[in-house]
């Protein structure tokens, strides 16, 4: 079949593009949209820890098995035997891909504890957090399909809320996600985050601690209603249920994010005016005009900052949610007042 070597390239890259879509699709489905450039790496990183994963798994089982047979391999109508320069530059692969996916988390922002001496105490661990992160990716592919084939059984929806909670947070922000739970009419109880959709979060752990430390961290938990889960994750949170709930339960939980402690944007220029933007508010005491003049004076900044469309974007919003919930205290004093 001489034409099968000419299938090949195709079949790869429709593999790899598969492979992709599904990659991306999981960890949508356990994280959410990770937004910006941590997105892409975040995407990059899972996808270079599962082939090490499979690498390795060649280089232990399948590889020594065919180099003692003498099993030629076969392609097509040709033969080619490993040689022994394929072995070594497959070992030296192997080998190098944990301490690169480190450096990648480094370069990424990820990791903002150091730069190369850090790097280089990491080299030592980057192999079990590379197997932590593969493991989990791998994990993640196989269990996303059965989630959701669960999901479109129960009629229900899973959305998501993209956020970074920092970890001294994360129980003030969880009471808060309760209350209001509560004012939507359910009646939340917290819960330890367990089943097949909790494997890859607790496989996960090592590299969450070691790699990803400074934006995936911490343990999930869960708010359950009758019919509504409420996942929480440091860098998101999913809301399961039916649909209408759903959506409702997440415009309410973006509506008052921006004046909680979690952030809504990734990158550290960008929660510097986050958090600048929210030290206004909570400082304004009621008075419209000076708060507006102050948030001229940081909105001035914002628009000469390096700043991706996105984080500019929440933060704008931001920035006028600010100035309306002022605007409507103010008028609600005023008429108190006239009374």
């Amino acid at each position: 079949m001489p034409f099968i070597p000419l299938l090949l390239p195709f079949a790869w890259q429709t593999t790899a593009r598969v492979a992709s879509i599904v990659l991306g699709w999981a960890t949508e489905l356990f994280f959410g949209q990770v937004p910006g450039k941590r997105g892409q790496a975040l995407a990059v990183l899972g996808m270079l820890a599962l082939v090490w994963i499979f690498l390795v798994a060649f280089l232990a089982v399948p590889l020594p098995i065919i180099a003692l047979a003498g099993f030629p391999v076969i392609l097509g109508e040709d033969t080619a035997s490993i040689e022994a320069w394929h072995v070594a530059l497959l070992v030296a692969a192997a080998g190098a891909a944990p301490p690169f996916i480190e450096a990648l988390a480094f370069w990424t922002g990820f990791r903002n504890d150091g730069g190369f001496h850090s790097w280089l105490r990491q080299l030592p661990r980057s192999y079990l957090v590379a197997a932590s992160l593969g493991a989990a990716v791998l994990i993640m592919v196989l269990v996303a399909p059965v989630l959701r084939l669960q999901h479109r059984r129960r009629k229900v929806k899973a959305v998501h809320v993209p956020l970074v909670v920092p970890e001294d947070t994360l129980d003030p922000f969880i009471d808060e996600l309760k209350k209001l739970m509560r004012d939507d009419g359910l009646q939340p109880r917290q819960e330890e985050f367990r089943g097949p959709g909790a494997w890859p979060l607790r496989i996960l752990g090592y590299a969450a601690e070691h790699l990803l430390g400074s934006v995936v961290r911490g343990e999930p938990c869960r708010l359950v209603d009758d019919g509504v889960n409420v996942v929480v994750q440091p860098t998101n949170v999913s809301v399961t249920g039916p649909a209408d709930q759903a959506y409702r339960l997440r415009a309410a939980i973006q509506k008052r994010l921006s004046f909680c402690d979690p952030f809504l944007t990734w990158d550290d220029d960008a929660q510097a005016f986050e958090t600048e933007l929210l030290r206004v508010h909570r400082d304004a005491d009621g008075h419209y005009e000076p708060l507006v003049e102050r948030l001229d004076q940081v909105q001035a900044r914002m628009d000469m900052a390096e700043l991706e469309s996105d984080a500019w974007n929440l933060l704008y919003r931001f920035r006028l949610q600010i100035e309306r919930d002022a605007l409507l205290e103010a008028s609600a004093r005023e008429r108190h007042v006239s009374r």
